[in-house]
């Protein structure tokens, strides 16, 4: 079984890791993930509808 934690942000910010931020808030979003589930951050979710996605189910 797998627990996904999806998030996206800027690649450079002040800390001194590429894409740390959003690697830090994908670990919390996967610790809060149930087996077989994915959890996505509010902003990978207002991107998907921009796309036109709407059903993330």
């Amino acid at each position: 079984h797998v627990a996904i934690g999806l998030s996206a942000g800027d690649p450079v910010t002040d800390k001194t890791e590429i894409f740390e931020e959003a690697i830090q808030f994908a670990k919390r979003l996967c610790c809060i993930a149930r087996k077989d589930q994915v959890v996505i951050s509010s902003l990978v979710r207002d991107n998907y509808k921009r796309e036109g996605v709407e059903n993330l189910s």
